[in-house]
């Protein structure tokens, strides 16, 4: 175990020692510590678990006014590789980085992809970092990337997949309606999205059910295999051209920015909804997919929420990567039983 781990597992030895009493029998024992965190499709459900039950125990813990400071000057270096400029990505990185004590190295480099070694790039930064955090255009990128890397490599968001933003959507609806599974979820934007993707092969690992409407009733990319998923834990997935019909009776509508007019959720939309749907929207939007009474919703909208859960999905990843961090809050529950 290297320093880092020894002063945060230090740092965090009080905490345990303070919610020893709300701690439940049932634990998931899982450990993803040293792996890259590039697609969700590449953990089992007990691991995507570990992970939300990890970044609500921090969101727990660093809103703990008691004990709050983990502060450790040890020259722990995040370098975070970022295609283009990102206000969510940045300021993320800077607050996760912020409360587990480390420093980054944010490079902002719309061309770096065009590298002909990238795999050179990851053993660069690797020499000089602990973890790496990269967004590409291009999934294949990252793998390049972290090929040559020797620390974890996480994913800040692709192409084709954003796992980042699916585990926060999937945080908040866990939150508010104190489970995922039977859930119905509409989603209602473009086909090609990256958080689709993501979703896709994450939600029904949760036996979430999941309802499409996409522009033309084009087909996601991930579709398929996302379709034997469902039949594997036996719930639904639906893709039709209608919102109404995506929508309909759905606990929760999500989105991401895009053009198409015919997808825009409107208040009329949502009414034929869950009596207490859920609105999120992985940021930034444009005025055209959804009207501002829906987006600005006092009660139903939980667009910020799902903006913070972000950061603390992202401190989550890391510290499970970097450390054998053991959650202290009682599980969560995930299914319509008891907690697993």
């Amino acid at each position: 175990m290297n320093r880092f781990s020894l002063n945060l597992l230090r740092n965090l030895r009080t905490y345990w020692q303070v919610n020893a009493k709300r701690r439940t029998s049932v634990t998931i024992n899982q450990n993803i510590k040293g792996r890259d965190f590039l697609d969700v499709n590449d953990f089992t459900l007990d691991e995507l678990k570990l992970i939300m039950w990890t970044a609500l125990d921090l969101k727990a813990r660093f809103k703990n006014t008691f004990i709050r400071d983990m502060h450790d000057s040890d020259g722990t270096m995040i370098s975070s590789l970022l295609c283009e400029p990102s206000v969510k990505n940045q300021i993320n990185i800077e607050k996760a980085s912020q409360l587990m004590g480390a420093r980054t190295c944010t490079i902002i480099d719309q061309h770096w992809e065009s590298a002909e070694c990238l795999s050179e790039t990851g053993r660069l930064l690797s020499i000089m970092s602990q973890v790496i955090l990269a967004s590409s255009r291009c999934g294949k990128s990252l793998c390049e990337l972290s090929a040559g890397a020797t620390v974890p490599v996480i994913n800040m968001g692709s192409s084709n997949s954003n796992p980042l933003a699916a585990i926060a959507h999937a945080i908040t609806i866990l939150t508010r309606l104190n489970r995922l599974e039977r859930v119905r979820i509409a989603w209602v934007g473009p086909s090609n999205s990256s958080v689709l993707s993501s979703l896709l092969m994450m939600m029904p690992k949760f036996r979430t059910h999941l309802h499409m409407s996409t522009e033309n009733c084009n087909t996601p990319v991930n579709l398929e295999k996302a379709l034997k998923l469902a039949s594997s834990y036996r719930c639904e997935i639906h893709h039709s051209s209608s919102p109404e019909r995506a929508t309909y009776r759905a606990d929760a509508i999500i989105t991401t920015s895009h053009s198409f007019d015919e997808l825009r959720i409107t208040r009329k939309l949502v009414d034929e909804a869950a009596l207490k749907w859920i609105f999120l929207h992985d940021l930034p939007r444009t005025r055209n997919e959804v009207t501002d009474d829906v987006f600005y919703h006092k009660t139903n909208s939980l667009v910020w929420e799902s903006a913070e859960n972000h950061a603390w999905a992202l401190m989550a990843v890391m510290m499970q990567v970097l450390t054998e961090y053991r959650p202290s809050i009682a599980t969560p529950t995930f299914t319509e039983e008891q907690p697993t």
